[in-house]
């Protein structure tokens, strides 16, 4: 089970990732397609295969309610970790005289 929750929670964080907008507050450059493909097909494959771990362990159904418990449990974990990295960068770049990412508002 905890195979399985580390690879949700890698397979989230390159979703979110895959993102422009997200990669942008975070790293503060724009994600190149390439990247940002290979960043959606890896977090594609990664909670595939998680679910895979847990249905050959636990079975069809179970397999499938303890994913979908453990997926709520990674997404909720990857976009709290990411605004609290997105906050201390803003921060870090403000204490540094930069500009943080522009964002249209």
């Amino acid at each position: 089970m905890e195979l399985s929750f580390i690879m949700l929670l890698v397979g989230f964080a390159a979703l979110a990732l895959a993102m422009r907008s997200h990669y942008r507050e975070l790293f503060g450059v724009d994600c190149y397609r390439f990247r940002s493909g290979f960043l959606r097909v890896a977090g594609a494959v990664l909670l595939l295969a998680s679910y895979n771990c847990l249905r050959l362990v636990w079975g069809l159904v179970e397999g499938a309610i303890d994913w979908l418990c453990l997926a709520s449990i990674a997404a909720i974990v990857i976009v709290f970790l990411l605004g609290i990295a997105t906050s201390l960068r803003t921060r870090q770049a403000h204490s540094d005289g930069r500009q943080g990412p522009k964002t249209n508002d």
